[in-house]
């Protein structure tokens, strides 16, 4: 006689998910935020153990071991780690990305579920000296000096020096928060020659 075995496919027995960035999200003020995510265990085995990994534009940061106790479909909110958001040349905009490794210490043979990527958008109010198009710029164009402005104000004097070269670019600065008779913007070259 043979012996008929049933072989079910779908949901594999360990696998663990990110389902969410909880914080940071969205537009956030300059400085160190904790990174906390939700966790989901998608397999049909308990969940006692995974390691989440993660990036900040495409740098590897140090993973979390995670371990406890997920029954299939239950939740956890952790936080992995802190990250300082500094200036970035403008759009201040982060890339994080999170992913679940090794579900109890095993290969992960089922990634489709595993990562979740979300923008950081860090800045504050501008107040001091900018660059354009310099060695070391916060703008790469008039045209995103002007869009940072309007986007996120400025909360003192601010002064933004382009290199020396030929710009062919329009832009609009529309009335900027902050802005004053003493919160003033003053664009220039570099070198102080038009």
């Amino acid at each position: 006689p043979t012996e008929a075995i049933a072989v079910v496919t779908g949901q594999p027995e360990v696998d663990a998910g990110v389902l969410s960035v909880q914080n940071p999200v969205g537009e956030i003020p300059l400085g160190t935020e904790n990174i906390e995510v939700e966790i989901i265990n998608y397999g049909i085995d308990t969940l006692t153990a995974t390691d989440i990994a993660w990036t900040v534009n495409g740098v590897a940061q140090t993973p979390f071991a995670w371990t406890g106790s997920l029954l299939t479909g239950e939740k956890d909110t952790v936080v992995i780690g802190s990250y300082a958001f500094g200036y970035t040349p403008y759009p201040g905009l982060n890339n994080l990305v999170v992913w679940t490794e090794n579900p109890n210490a095993v290969a992960d043979t089922f990634n489709a579920n595993d990562t979740v990527a979300v923008v950081i958008d860090a800045h504050e109010p501008y107040n001091g000296t900018y660059y354009i198009q310099t060695a070391t710029p916060d703008f790469d164009s008039f045209s995103t000096a002007a869009q940072a402005l309007n986007d996120w104000g400025i909360d003192g004097p601010v002064t933004i020096l382009a290199a020396n070269g030929t710009y062919a670019e329009s832009f609009v600065l529309m009335p900027v928060p902050g802005a004053s008779a003493t919160n003033t913007i003053k664009f220039s070259s570099l070198s102080g020659v038009n």
